[in-house]
């Protein structure tokens, strides 16, 4: 349980601004040089973000408001603990053989201490959840050579320490790596977009240009979450940027609260598959993959635009059904005045999508630059010139944002490394083979649901990298490999943020709307539905993923439209409205031709259903002439 940082104690306040200064410093400087070993990198993070954690984070609600004894026993240790680590991971990982040589007694004692430090931080940071499948996944490993088939594996328990710490197939794998590097970078470049002010400038420019029709300004929740998305990547954090804002007006707009939470809800989470700047679980896709971002991001840019589309388009007619206005003439700027005067917010957005996509530079390398390209444009913020310190307030801040992240690739490279080692990922992929009988479809059912039942409560990064260890085995023994499994588990995960029972987003959002969370969960859900039938769509039309296969032309061009249409009917059936009010009967009929529009590829079955939603469709707009 995070504590409130006014709350906390002043020294342990001054502390936490100083390990985040040294932490941007460090970073900024490694990232702006080139030059650094990734192992030495990922240590010297930790020795910054295991102390900052026990600062932070409370081990329960009775130390919220306070720092006890205990508390300032752990820093201390995880300050030794990490910086040991750091001074021997040389000869502690690379100088003996992985799972062959040993372990030393210093090894083994730092090790167990490291590993309780890390287990316990996930439990403050993250609750039971992640906790409880952390804990479970360890004890397996330590276990497992006692069990029987088919759940034992002949190991020693030892292994499984050195396995997690001691090897780069554990928690120094593919997860930190990319946390420490790519996510720490883009963090930095978040915190410098937040001092251009970008957020306001993309909330200001969306009202001017739609905010005067239908459900203006819940319209405008919708495409301002979509472009501060491109630049936050979190859910959360997204709904807190933009929903600060846009909740508060929505509902003085008399939208019922819990509908002005959820769209936020739903808006938000897209970002993390919004391009060019995903979540963090994208930069892991591509280190997996071992392809560039910039593929990860061409192949994201369709699912983003059915996403939001999807959702655009329900709320149109939703709005229309509850009679909510638009802004009024005097509550709209005008989008030349903006441009005139924000225009210059963009620049540094711009230099990191010319450096990224035309010149081909690295993503970190991108982002340094307009990092400071950012902060040189900051200055142009009189508040800033007057009050420095507001700087490196925001620069810290948003740097906080770095325990969990780091702490969650903990967790995974846990999880995934005792699942890969064992050999369980393997088992689960063939017992979800023979459940689905070998058919694709339902084993991508299966695929679906283990992926929200991991995200509840998780974040989303952790869900996808769990579910890919498990699930990439049973895809693979379809034949189905590559960036469109990784990008359905991605999309599910991405889900689980407004899936109730444990939807982050939703909780996220109904805490600013003042309203009841499972309400606006579930709410969230209902708004959402039909997105949760869109990765389906990318097994029957891969060549919406651009990146995924030698499509021609045609075929992209008909798997857009195909997708688009099936968007467009199944949000007025969602909605009920188009004109008038859609008997039930219709609804249903109108979501089940989307659905097979989605899925099916036949030219024939795509006119066929197509045909008969268009004559359903103009059929209601027909009967609501005549009645007027």
């Amino acid at each position: 349980m995070k504590r409130e940082f006014e709350k906390i104690h002043i020294f342990l306040r001054f502390l936490v601004k100083a390990i985040l200064s040294v932490m941007i410093i460090y970073n900024t400087y490694v990232f702006t040089v080139g030059r650094y070993d990734i192992y030495e990198h990922m240590f010297i993070n930790l020795i910054f973000v295991l102390p900052l954690g026990f600062i932070l984070y409370a081990p329960s609600r009775r130390y919220v408001d306070r720092t006890g004894l205990f508390d300032y026993l752990l820093i201390v240790v995880s300050f030794i603990t990490t910086i040991t680590f750091w001074l021997n991971y040389y000869n502690w990982v690379f100088n003996r053989m992985w799972l062959v040589t040993p372990l030393s007694m210093e090894q083994l004692v730092f090790g167990v201490i490291m590993m309780i430090l890390l287990v316990e931080l996930i439990r403050r940071v993250f609750g039971k959840p992640l906790f409880i499948l952390s804990l479970i996944c360890l004890i397996y490993g330590l276990t497992c050579p006692y069990l029987p088939y088919p759940l034992g594996f002949k190991t020693h328990p030892l292994k499984i320490l050195d396995l997690l710490l001691f090897t780069p197939y554990g928690i120094l794998s593919t997860p930190l790596e990319v946390m420490a590097t790519y996510v720490i970078a883009f963090t930095l470049l978040g915190c410098a977009f937040q001092l251009a002010r970008i957020d306001v400038f993309f909330i200001e420019l969306t009202k001017s240009l739609i905010g005067k029709s239908v459900g203006g300004i819940g319209k405008v929740s919708v495409i301002a979450s979509a472009l501060f998305g491109t630049i936050s990547g979190s859910a959360v954090a997204n709904v807190y940027a933009t929903g600060t804002i846009t909740i508060p007006t929505m509902i003085g707009m008399q939208y019922p609260r819990e509908l002005a939470a959820a769209i936020e809800a739903v808006a938000s989470t897209g970002g993390q598959i919004t391009p060019p700047i995903m979540g963090a679980a994208a930069f892991v896709m591509a280190e997996i993959l071992g392809v560039p971002y910039i593929t990860v991001v061409i192949a994201a840019v369709f699912p983003a635009l059915f996403y939001y589309l999807f959702l655009y388009i329900q709320l149109h007619f939703t709005s229309i059904k509850l009679g909510l206005r638009g802004l009024t003439e005097e509550e709209v700027p005008k989008a030349v005045e903006i441009l005139k005067k924000q225009g210059y917010r963009m620049i540094p957005l711009l230099v990191f999508i010319y450096l990224l996509v035309v010149q081909s530079w690295g993503p970190i390398s991108s982002a340094i630059v307009a990092f400071y390209t950012s902060l040189t444009i900051s200055l142009f913020r009189k508040d800033l010139l007057r009050k420095p310190a507001l700087i490196i307030n925001t620069l810290t801040n948003g740097m906080m944002e770095t325990v969990p992240i780091i702490l969650v690739a903990c967790s995974a490279g846990i999880v995934v490394g005792v699942l890969t080692y064992t050999g369980i990922a393997l088992k689960i992929g063939s017992l979800i083979m023979r459940a689905s009988f070998g058919i694709l479809e339902i084993a991508l059912i299966y695929i679906a649901l283990l992926t929200i039942l991991m995200g509840m409560g998780v974040p989303t990064t952790a869900a996808y990298i769990m579910t890919s260890a498990v699930a990439l085995p049973a895809l693979s023994l379809f034949g189905v490999k590559g960036i469109v499994a990784h990008m359905f588990i991605l999309y599910y995960a991405i889900l689980s943020a407004i899936t109730p029972p444990v939807a982050l987003a939703a909780f996220a959002a109904a805490n600013l709307s003042k309203s009841s969370p499972m309400r606006v969960g579930f709410l969230a859900m209902k708004l959402g539905l039909g997105l949760f039938f869109i990765p389906f769509a990318m097994f029957s039309k891969p060549e919406l993923l651009v990146v995924a296969g030698s499509s021609s032309t045609y075929e992209v061009c008909l798997a857009f439209t195909t997708v688009l249409m099936a968007c467009f009917i199944m949000s007025v059936g969602l909605a009920g409205y188009l004109k008038s009010n859609i008997p039930l009967i219709h609804r249903v009929v109108l979501i089940v031709m989307g659905v097979i529009l989605l899925y099916f590829k036949d030219i024939f079955i795509i006119l066929g259903t197509s045909s008969v939603a268009i004559i359903l469709l103009f059929f209601h707009i027909y009967r609501y002439k005549n009645r007027n």
